[in-house]
């Protein structure tokens, strides 16, 4: 269990709940006429200036933001993933020969490299993970993309708007996102032997049958102003920028921490249980070698 589920959860432990439940059926992502521009399987991103890493407002009064005023920055148009990179997709690389078979699994919790979805029958469209930037990097080239910058990832996930979540200030369900929820606690302890909490304790409403990683497309209620999904929970996702302290440089530009190998990862994950760790703002950094059950990707390229 990461250190991060260490954190105070916003809400209280469930109570283990006994029988097993089938999978929810996966949701089909809706078409939102005048809102949202489709190009294949992509998401259209207007180009424009906002704070990158404002603070965000959530129910409750309570904030996350780093630094809370931001960094000024211009992006240009660009389009991006409206999922997170499949494992069926990824495996297709593979088979072309131009990627590296997943074979190392989960380098940094050795004991969840049995909930990698890499080359396992019926999680094919589950996000991959347990893949490092390297292997993220060279799948975006196959396919002639590349990794978002994360300044054109939180501008997919939050809009200009500094909204909290993907879809708003409106606290998270599991309707919105794949966060660690009844199913996540319960698995955990079966599969995992670990022990987990439920960010939504009624069983009525905080099951929705995945333990670990959804089907890509599971969660469209939880989509973004753009209409890309799963930007908020499921993996979270390499994007293409080294690490960086915003403190160091609070007014900016970000400038990489010299001598570091991390690249930033942004989103929140199924193993995830605070409501901050699924904010627009979280950002969080590993090696660019690290495989991790909780770490995927999606693609970009100019527009």
């Amino acid at each position: 269990m990461r250190s991060e589920l260490a954190l105070a959860a916003l809400f209280s432990l469930a109570t283990l709940v006994g029988s097993l439940a089938g999978p929810a059926a996966a949701f089909v992502p809706p078409v939102v006429k005048g809102k949202l521009e489709h190009r294949g399987d992509s998401v259209f991103v207007p180009g424009a200036t906002y704070k990158m890493g404002a603070e965000a407002k959530w129910p409750g009064g309570q904030s996350y933001g780093n630094p809370p005023g931001g960094i000024s920055v211009t992006v240009k148009s660009f389009l991006i993933d409206r999922t997170e990179v499949t494992a069926g997709s990824y495996r297709a690389c593979v088979s072309a020969g131009q990627c590296d078979a997943l074979t190392h699994g989960d380098t940094f919790s050795p004991n969840h490299t049995k909930i990698c979805t890499y080359d396992k029958p019926g999680f094919e469209q589950h996000p991959i993970n347990c893949v490092s930037w390297d292997e993220a990097v060279k799948y975006c080239g196959w396919v002639g993309k590349r990794l978002p910058t994360e300044a054109e990832w939180e501008l997919t996930a939050r809009g200009t708007d500094s909204r909290a979540f993907p879809w708003g200030d409106v606290a998270p369900t599991a309707k919105h996102m794949n966060g660690c929820d009844i199913a996540c606690q319960r698995e955990a302890m079966a599969q995992l032997g670990e022990t987990y909490t439920s960010m939504w304790p009624d069983p009525a409403t905080g099951d929705d049958g995945w333990g670990f990683t959804a089907p890509v497309g599971t969660y469209p209620l939880g989509a973004s102003p753009y209409g890309a999904l799963e930007m908020s929970g499921n993996v979270e996702e390499w994007v293409s920028d080294s690490w960086w302290d915003p403190y160091s440089n609070p007014s900016g530009p970000p400038t990489p921490v010299s001598g570091s190998t991390d690249h930033v990862v942004r989103g929140g994950a199924w193993d995830l249980n605070g409501m901050e760790t699924f904010s627009t703002t979280r950002r969080t950094s590993a090696s660019s070698g690290q495989r991790a059950a909780w770490l995927g990707f999606r693609c970009a390229k100019d527009s």
